[in-house]
């Protein structure tokens, strides 16, 4: 370490204006100075050098032991030399130690020196030198990294070589400038003065030979070219081609020519096969087109469109002027044809043009100028707009229409402002039913109808209709005798004279809103006396059981007494008797189902069974209502299709209810209950569901019977009480069961094909 600090002290000390610095593996300056040679004493090391001592810093970055770094760093001060080598061992081994850095200001004095050094006179300046001299200004903008050199001659004696330095970050740091006198320069011109006089004496003497030569083997064979392009020229005959002699320069020519008359062929074909192309675009064109000249306002050109549109043939389309079919006078078409060529720019415009009958088209015309051939031509498109214009006074009648239909409305009808609130437009029906005149409304804004209480609600809903929505909805107004009445206000977001405006149509709804409060209250009434009256068979069920369990009871001791004292005659009227109860006890134990369940007191008792097993109990006990009808029941229900938890004797009931409708309505057919399992969506509380489908080829039902079958007491009809009997209670008691289990039936029919009733209940 005190070799280092010795070598760097010596190097200070022989070398004017030096920077030393020794920098350990860290990145940190152990040791770092500089030499002041004006005041011949040891100086800081400048702090912008400082900056750049970073591990990252390429003046710190050595791969190998023999690594160096040397050039040009530049500093606020000016410009450095600075070198940078890895510390190592004296032979040369690592590993390295540290980083040693010399540097030395290159400042006038160091210029000075090298210029002494390399005999020739050098000037340097800084590439970012605000005030640079014009000709290293010029210098710099030519100068890059892939051309660093430039050489320029400054006058007739002096040559000057530019150089761009680049830093050790390889940035344009410099720019270098040697001076060298032009010796040589001088040198040739007096050699070429001797040699120009030299051959001026050779060359009249060489001139002479050359010019019989020329004659002969030149002039002559060039006449003869001149004539062959000149029989081309009179024929017209691009087919012909150069004879070609010999294989020199001339017979080259020739080859040219000949080439070239091949290629003013192949461009005169392709100019045709373009032209024809052009005339089959514009003869195939939608629109119609033509040209005309500018000056003698002849027509020149038409395509069939145009023709067609107008009604004239080709021959007679050239016989015609632009004052034929303009429907205009002469002078006003004059003065758009003056305007045109004044502004040689695309204009368009809608015209009346003359057909060959005499009848007028309206027609949209676009114009612009083009020079072909000399002359001012105008291309013309034109498009019929006969129905446009047509679609616009449709439109205009539409207006007035409806116009005539806001000023008779029956019902009041303004437009208001939305930005502001305030009545634009207000109809005679609105004048009327508020009491207000139209220059009163025209004044007042829509917050002057409502009542105080109701303005947050009104701007929530002006919001509203500012993004677009329209919006229909009943608000309350306020007459202008301070009456207040309910109206329904059926709204629309317009464009109105350019502002954004809401058409609104007023309804007064006052008295139906009064009947349709009295309707309300008869109608909560009647349900409150429904639910008294279910309420009532609710707690009714004991006391009708009752007696009906006794005559049930006696009927059946007093058959078995009959059969037993051999009174036969009697047992037929028993068993009528026992039956009329077991049919009286049902309907009543349906009747008292139903009521329970609308008036609230059914209950759930929830537990959790196999379904395969109570599917196969209901067919058991269901079963012998199939043969009466000789009917087949079939069950398709997976043994493996799990649990169910819900209430099992209300499911057993629907499923009960179901088939037993199912053999009533079928004759000699088949029923089938299949059951599977579903999944929906896992997030969902019923992400499992079970499907039960009973489904019959009996004798089906219409759309109309599908409309009121799960009515209670209700039927498809009439006759289907007298044939099949029944309440009318099953469907309607198992639909109300499968809504209190979380589930729903539907169902599927056609007339006279059967019916699918499908229950569906979550797991």
């Amino acid at each position: 370490m005190e070799l280092v600090y010795s070598l760097l002290l010596l190097y200070l000390t022989f070398v004017r204006n030096a920077i030393a610095l020794f920098v350990n593996t860290s990145g940190k300056i152990v040791y770092g100075t500089s030499f002041d040679s004006q005041k011949v004493k040891l100086t800081p090391v400048p702090e912008a050098l400082k900056e750049h001592i970073s591990l990252g810093d390429p003046l710190l970055q050595h791969p190998n032991v023999n690594s160096t770094l040397a050039g040009i760093l530049l500093l606020p001060s000016g410009p450095i030399l600075i070198t940078s080598r890895p510390i190592v061992t004296t032979k040369n081994t690592g590993p390295i130690r540290g980083t040693l850095i010399f540097g030395r200001n290159l400042d006038a004095a160091g210029i000075a020196k090298l210029s002494k050094i390399t005999r020739l006179p050098l000037i340097v300046h800084s590439i970012n030198e605000p005030h640079l001299p014009a000709d290293f200004l010029k210098a710099r903008h030519k100068l890059s990294g892939k051309k660093p050199i430039l050489v320029r001659r400054v006058s007739e004696d002096l040559m000057a070589g530019y150089a761009l330095i680049r830093d050790i970050y390889d940035r344009p740091a410099l720019l270098l400038r040697v001076d060298m006198p032009r010796e040589i320069y001088r040198q040739g011109q007096t050699s070429l003065l001797y040699l120009l006089v030299s051959v001026t004496l050779a060359g009249i003497g060489f001139v002479g030979c050359t010019l019989l030569l020329i004659e002969r083997l030149v002039l002559s064979r060039l006449s003869s070219l001149a004539s062959s392009v000149n029989r081309v020229s009179s024929s017209q005959d691009l087919s012909v081609r150069l004879p070609v002699t010999g294989e020199d320069e001339l017979s080259d020519l020739a080859h040219t020519i000949n080439k070239m008359l091949g290629a003013i062929a192949q461009a005169d074909s392709e100019q045709l096969e373009e032209k024809a192309r052009y005339r089959a675009v514009v003869e195939q064109a939608t629109d119609c087109i033509f040209l005309w000249d500018a000056q003698n306002k002849g027509l020149l050109e038409a395509n069939t469109a145009f023709r067609n549109l107008l009604d004239y043939s080709l021959d007679e389309i050239s016989q015609l002027t632009i004052y034929d079919i303009v429907a205009y006078s002469q002078d006003l078409i004059d003065s758009n044809i003056k305007l045109l060529l004044a502004d040689k720019q695309f204009r368009i415009g809608e015209v009346l043009y003359r057909r060959r009958d005499g009848s007028c088209v309206d027609v949209e015309v676009s114009g612009s100028v083009i020079s072909y051939g000399g002359r001012e031509i105008i291309c013309t498109v034109v498009r019929d707009i006969t129905e446009r214009k047509q679609a616009e006074a449709e439109l205009r009648a539409s207006e007035e229409r409806y116009r005539l239909l806001f000023k008779n409305n029956p019902h009041p009808m303004w437009v208001y402002d939305l930005e502001t609130l305030q009545f634009i437009a207000v109809n005679q029906a609105a004048i009327h039913h508020y009491g207000y005149t139209r220059d009163e409304f025209l004044n007042m804004t829509v917050a002057d109808i409502r009542p105080p209480q109701k303005m947050p609600k009104l701007l929530e809903n002006i919001s509203q209709v500012d993004v677009g929505i329209d919006f229909a909805s009943v608000w309350q107004h306020q007459k202008k005798d301070g009456t207040i009445i309910d109206v329904e206000i059926t709204s629309y977001a317009m464009i109105f004279d350019s502002r954004n405006a809401e058409l609104v149509l007023a309804h007064d709804v006052t008295d139906r809103l009064q009947a349709e409060a009295e309707l309300y209250k008869a109608k909560e009434a009647a349900e409150a006396a429904n639910l008294a009256k279910s309420q009532f068979l609710a707690n009714m069920s004991h006391e009708l059981r009752t007696p009906l369990n006794a005559i049930i009871g006696y009927s059946e001791i007093l058959q078995e007494e009959a059969l037993d004292l051999d009174l036969e005659d009697f047992v037929s009227d028993l068993e009528r008797i026992h039956n009329a109860g077991q049919l009286l006890l049902t309907l009543i134990n349906d009747i008292l189902d139903l009521s329970k369940i609308e008036a609230g007191h059914a209950e759930l008792e929830l537990a959790t069974f196999n379904v395969s097993d109570a599917v196969q109990y209901v067919a058991k006990t269901v079963q012998p209502l199939f043969l009466p009808n000789t009917n087949h029941l079939k069950v398709e229900c997976p043994n493996n299709i799990g649990e169910l938890h819900s209430d099992k004797t209300k499911f057993t009931q629907i499923l009960f209810n179901l088939l037993s409708n199912a053999a009533k309505f079928t004759q000699k057919g088949t029923i089938t209950l299949s059951v599977e399992k579903i999944k929906k969506d896992e997030n969902s509380w019923d992400s499992e569901q079970l499907i039960f489908k009973c489904t019959d080829t009996g004798i089906g039902m219409t759309s109309e019977q599908l409309q009121k079958l799960f009515q209670p007491f209700t039927q498809a009809d009439a006759s289907t009480t007298r044939k099949y009997g029944g309440t009318g209670l099953g469907l309607a008691i198992a639909q109300k069961y499968s809504q209190m289990l979380g589930g729903e039936i539907t169902v599927s029919s056609e007339f006279g094909k059967g019916s699918t009733f499908t229950l569906i209940l979550p797991v």
